[in-house]
């Protein structure tokens, strides 16, 4: 009778196997939904199963023509039969236009898959619909109050959705990096940023490099503590918060306005004379020359050669760097090349197989490392070709409660003859203090008013002028952020004279 029961059981057993779907078999319908699908502010091809409205990881990112991304990375292991799918911290690039569909017709099937899905480091339900790997925004999106990241408005996959039941539109959104990389392009520059663990310490090196740099050190327990969003602080004060991604790069949403407030009065820098100064002091100088803009010095310290700036506008940079154990043979003097320009000459170097050894030419003219106009700093990144508005670059007449100023000021004909100022004059004017930050200028006032008013008095049309990219003017913390686009003449930045006024009336 005991082995009666067995030999039951075990073919009640295989008849179970036998009915479970194999992997390719069809287990379910993709329906066509009219409900539009976006991710990351881009319309994506959508399907309904089950009810949800489900992807393909694939149309995430087309890794063969390259041309169209999301904010995505994936990379398919066939041994292990495993899709793993990364977010990367923006909304990608391209754009595909996707038609609304109509409800309920059958495009195709759902087959079994023995494919697993990763996605930010955690399983998650798929589909295999028409040789691609589906998965569910709703799956991805929807944050419940356990999820680790949940009081940052993120599901345990770094993700979030909407839904308009209005529009028909479900919206997926990832975790999305801060526009700026405060820790490498701050523009307060020489400040050297460690976070250990969630806190961040910040101090001013005058030896560090002209942008600022990240140190990270991190507990085993908190580097291995992958995909969870954490707060980062800064002198007790909640600056932001990051995570660490699944293979260790770092992901950060820091909040500007209060970055700002923790570094502003960190910097010191070095005039003319003390630059010089530390520089004699602290290296051994092989050469030196004196331009426009500052004395270039070749000196060595221990062992290393470096290129080393004094500025006139006050700073100390430290160019290039030579290391000795790298550069043994290399001869690195100043030299006047074809155009008259004196560069810092490096040779020989290598060029291609087969080529002779050639020159590697470091320029140094300085521009780029004003830090009186510390927007410069941005020009190479910022600036498009010049604008073709048409204006004239002149002066204007301010007056601040019935006392004239006169400023470096633009007529921008094709903005309603509106007149922007020079943003140093007329902050000098106003008694005001600003900083450029990360495309912005920031303000700081004592919120009183002023009667105020502008008039161009004459200019003539420059040789060019460049737009930077859009920023805002922050005044006061942030109690005021508005958008405009600066202009740039002659290495001096032009701000709107209209958020001047409305500030002070």
């Amino acid at each position: 009778m005991g082995k009666r029961m067995v030999a039951i059981a075990l073919l009640f057993l295989l008849t179970a196997i036998s009915a479970q779907a194999a992997s390719g078999d069809v287990v379910g319908h993709i329906y066509s939904t009219d409900i539009l699908a976006v991710v990351n502010g881009k319309p994506i091809p959508s399907y309904s199963i089950g009810g949800k409205t489900a992807i393909a990881v694939e149309d995430l990112y087309l890794k063969e023509s390259g041309d169209l991304n999301y904010g995505f990375d994936w990379e398919y292991d066939n041994a292990k039969r495993m899709l793993t799918v990364e977010t990367d911290g923006c909304t990608g690039y391209g754009y595909k236009t996707v038609e609304r569909g109509t409800v309920g017709q059958i495009l195709g099937n759902v087959y079994e898959s023995d494919i697993q899905l990763i996605f930010n480091g955690i399983p998650v339900t798929s589909y295999s619909i028409d040789g691609k790997t589906a998965v569910c925004i709703e799956d991805l999106g929807t944050v419940y109050p356990d999820s680790a990241n949940a009081q940052y408005g993120y599901s345990e996959y770094l993700c979030n959705f909407r839904w308009d039941p209005e529009k028909r539109l479900v919206e997926l959104n990832t975790y999305q990096n801060t526009k700026y990389n405060y820790f490498n392009s701050y523009p307060d520059h020489k400040l050297r940023f460690v976070l250990q663990d969630n806190i961040l310490f910040c101090t001013f090196d005058q030896t560090n490099p002209y942008r600022c740099t990240l140190e990270t050190d991190f507990s085993e327990a908190f580097a291995n503590d992958i995909n969870k969003i954490k707060p980062v602080y800064m002198n007790g004060e909640m600056v932001g918060n990051m995570y660490v991604g699944s293979d260790g790069k770092l992901f950060f949403q820091m909040d500007d306005v209060k970055m700002y407030a923790q570094t502003k009065d960190l910097a010191v820098i070095l005039s003319y004379e003390e630059a010089k100064q530390y520089i004699n002091t602290h290296f051994e100088i092989i050469d030196s020359l004196e331009n426009a803009l500052a004395t270039v010095y070749l000196a060595r310290k221990d062992d290393a050669r470096y290129q080393l700036f004094a500025l006139k506008n006050g700073g100390f940079v430290i160019g290039c760097v030579f290391p000795d154990e790298t550069d043994k043979e290399l001869t690195i003097a100043f030299k006047n090349i074809e155009n008259g320009e004196t560069v810092l000459d490096c040779y020989p170097v290598a060029g291609t197989p087969g080529s002779q050894p050639g020159h590697n030419y470091y320029p140094c003219s300085a521009a780029e490392y004003d830090f009186h106009r510390v927007y410069d700093c941005y020009i190479g990144a910022l600036l498009p070709p010049e604008t073709t508005q048409t204006c004239l670059v002149g002066t204007a007449n301010v007056m601040i409660d019935g006392k004239a100023y006169t400023v470096s000021a633009m007529q921008m004909g094709e903005y309603n003859n509106d007149i922007f100022v020079d943003a140093d004059e007329i902050a000098k004017s106003l008694g005001l203090s600003y900083v450029f930050r990360n495309g912005d200028f920031v303000y700081e006032t004592t919120g009183e008013k002023h009667e105020i008013s502008v008039s161009f008095m004459e200019g003539k049309k420059p040789l060019g002028i460049n737009e930077l990219s859009i920023g805002h003017v922050f005044v006061n913390g942030g109690e005021t952020k508005v958008p405009f686009v600066p202009y740039l003449y002659q290495l001096q930045a032009y701000i709107p004279f209209s958020f001047i006024e409305n500030l002070y009336k």
